[in-house]
């Protein structure tokens, strides 16, 4: 799987912002093709799309590239999780600023709560996505804190990851959907 990361990363490499974007939605085209090709064998398949199932934006020419790409793309509904949230080295949440189709859940941990939280006063469209030791300590470390918590089905052992029908992430749908903050636990209880 690594070489498949590497030659992604490498395709996109030297890239001009329209490059990039004309790489990423030749991708987005080969997606909307399984969707149809699923559709036409009767199932329903919703247009949801996570942008990274590993590694994070790693320049703004490429933040505005996928921000091109979910601008044209008004038909899928996009997610990503990101801790590039920092001005004074990667900040990409004012590039997705203002798409309605898309949810960006910044990545927290108690090492840098104190950062994400700067970054949701900037920017308080973003949801979080908290990573902590047991879900009980997520909601905790979380309590004073406004907006609404869901902990991760999958992260808990409450649906299997894949399944026949789709994927967890689509079958609970807070993550694409946006609409609270999400806690995952390290301990699987």
């Amino acid at each position: 799987m690594l070489d498949v990361l590497t030659g992604n990363m490498l395709a996109l490499a030297g890239l001009d912002r329209s490059g990039m974007a004309e790489l990423l939605v030749n991708m987005i085209g080969g997606f909307r093709a399984d969707c149809d090709r699923a559709e036409r064998r009767g199932a329903r398949v919703p247009r949801d799309f996570r942008i990274h199932w590993d590694g994070d934006f790693f320049s703004l020419t490429y933040a505005e590239a996928w921000a091109d790409v979910i601008r044209d793309s008004p038909d899928v509904r996009f997610w990503v999780y990101t801790r590039s949230f920092d001005p004074a080295a990667l900040d990409v949440l004012p590039v997705f600023s203002g798409l309605p189709n898309l949810s960006v859940h910044l990545s927290v941990d108690p090492d840098n709560l104190e950062a994400v939280k700067q970054a949701r006063r900037r920017h308080p469209w973003v949801r979080w996505a908290y990573l902590a030791e047991t879900f009980a300590d997520g909601r905790a470390d979380l309590v004073a804190l406004p907006g609404k918590r869901y902990p991760c089905p999958e992260n808990g052992r409450r649906i299997p990851l894949i399944s026949e029908k789709r994927s967890a992430c689509i079958r609970c749908g807070v993550c694409p959907s946006g609409p609270g903050d999400v806690v995952f636990s390290i301990v699987k209880c």
